[in-house]
């Protein structure tokens, strides 16, 4: 499902996506929000006052990921932020208990039970959020075509008590370091409900 909301955030630049990154952080401090739903009964909070465009995909059906070990399986979307000239966007990622990756490469951004699985993760810190506790972290990403490139990419992971997808429990966002975006503030906007 897109849901596509016109938000007003005045002054507001959003710079990079994903793959391409630019721009200073985003300081929401003391700015004005407004709850979004991001799907499986959960919503975030974005910024709200000038012309934005707000664009959610929630994580789709399950899609068998043999990449991430036996019986792996996932739930992708993500959260587009535009003001008309740059974009800024954050990943949704559900996966199965199942999921071990610790791989980052060419389009695989890992999957993980824990920060402790990761034992080259940076910037690991333990945030508390409305719908759960949330591990902040920094991981290595690198893509190779005839050469490569590597970058930080930030996860926020949400541990909720009951989730929406028990099939899918682990929740993360995550978008690349050096594109704009505080994930740790949306993170720790993560509400229950939706």
């Amino acid at each position: 499902m897109r849901v596509s909301l016109c938000l007003l955030a005045a002054g507001f630049l959003l710079c990079g996506c994903l793959g391409v990154g630019g721009g200073d952080a985003l300081d929401l401090k003391g700015k004005d929000t407004t709850l979004v739903p991001i799907g499986d009964g959960l919503s975030m909070s974005v910024p709200d006052g000038s012309s934005l465009t707000v664009t959610v995909t929630e994580p789709g059906d399950p899609i068998d990921t043999p990449g991430g070990g036996e019986g792996c399986s996932t739930r992708s979307g993500s959260i587009t932020i535009d003001d008309g000239r740059h974009q800024g966007r954050i990943g949704l990622e559900r996966w199965s208990p199942e999921c071990r990756q610790p791989v980052f490469l060419n389009g695989a951004y890992g999957w993980f039970a824990s920060a402790t699985d990761l034992a080259d993760a940076t910037s690991v810190e333990q945030l508390s959020s409305p719908a759960g506790p949330v591990t902040y972290l920094e991981h290595g990403y690198t893509e190779c075509t005839n050469s490569c490139n590597t970058w930080q990419v930030r996860y926020a992971v949400l541990a909720e008590a009951a989730p929406a997808d028990p099939a899918h429990p682990v929740f993360a966002l995550f978008t690349r370091a050096d594109n704009g975006i505080d994930l740790a503030f949306y993170a720790v906007t993560l509400t229950p409900g939706s």
